[in-house]
């Protein structure tokens, strides 16, 4: 019995005779097709996700289903709310109105969603409230001493 395997191979030998810094470049090509690569049945295999904490008083969101457009409403501290279009390609959970987790197959999207949604509310040093990653950990700084 036989199988049939598809085999995707980025060689190191050139298919003809090149100066060493075309071979450098050649070989700095590779190893970013290479990483493209693996991205890419990365991401057709599993489902990725970035988790989002909200710290601080009064700091939440919730979900708002308005004219079939998918909104997440953040109460973040200012004298208003902030409203998110979430994208169509990407699924948003809570557990706690302060926990999120961002699903979706692109890696690049799930983070430019989290990174967009953490840029309301970047984490401050002095009191560590705002929006932080799952494992992220911020070191408070000592205030004015009088």
């Amino acid at each position: 019995m036989s199988e049939d395997r598809k085999v995707i191979q980025v060689t190191k030998i050139p298919f003809f005779k090149m100066s060493n810094s075309k071979n450098k470049a050649l070989k700095g090509l590779q190893g970013v097709y290479i990483a493209l690569i693996k991205q890419t049945i990365l991401e057709m295999s599993v489902l990725l996700c970035n988790k989002l904490k909200f710290v601080g008083v009064g700091y939440k969101g919730d979900f708002l289903d308005v004219f079939s457009s998918r909104l997440l409403r953040l109460k973040l501290g200012y004298s208003h709310e902030i409203y998110f279009k979430v994208p169509k390609e990407l699924s948003i959970a809570s557990t706690k109105s302060t926990n999120f987790f961002i699903f979706g197959n692109s890696l690049d999207l799930v983070r430019q969603t989290a990174a967009v949604i953490r840029s309301y509310k970047v984490p401050e040093v002095y009191k560590g409230k705002g929006i932080l990653h799952e494992n992220e950990k911020i070191s408070i700084k000592e205030g004015k001493k009088i």
